[in-house]
């Protein structure tokens, strides 16, 4: 094989995989959600809603809220983001705090943790909105055409498989 074109060839091979690694990096947050859990089964959030409160630098712990139906309240769910564990739970700001359901709520909020978004909520049927950077969600996914979320649809495009993307 001639030296040059063996050349020339690997060096188009080493520029086709800085090219591939480069894209793959230079995706937005709402393409890598989308990417990883567009067929996420998300019914356990069904009637939830949690958000990413903030994060409490003395231990690398990001503080959630997990809301339910009951409107009573968050559960707080504090998680170390270093071991992944929980480090902390309370009750103290919800008005009835006598059946809080807290393993379930620490198990969505384990399960929340791993999509690193900022808020995650699902309504009776089944539309799935989350928060990445915007005050207003980043994405959407629609249980059904019949089901679609009231919202403004000049701020949104569809996306993939009943997902909308914020267009800002």
């Amino acid at each position: 094989m001639n030296t040059k074109l063996s050349l020339n060839i690997g060096g188009l091979l080493a520029a086709l995989s800085a090219w591939v690694i480069f894209a793959d990096c230079c995706k937005s947050p709402c393409e890598a959600f989308l990417e990883k859990y567009s067929r996420e089964d998300f019914s356990s959030f069904r009637n939830k809603y949690i958000l990413n409160r903030g994060i409490d630098h003395s231990d690398h712990s990001s503080i959630l809220f997990v809301y339910d139906e009951r409107d009573d309240g968050p559960y707080l769910v504090k998680v170390n983001r270093v071991s992944g564990k929980i480090v902390g739970t309370s009750t103290h700001l919800m008005k009835d705090a006598s059946n809080p359901d807290s393993v379930f709520k620490q198990q969505l909020a384990m399960k929340f943790i791993q999509y690193h978004v900022d808020g995650l909520d699902v309504d009776s049927t089944g539309n799935v909105f989350v928060w990445i950077t915007h005050d207003q969600p980043d994405l959407i996914r629609v249980a059904g055409k019949m089901d679609m979320p009231v919202f403004d649809e000049k701020h949104y495009r569809e996306a993939k498989d009943n997902w909308y993307v914020n267009k800002e």
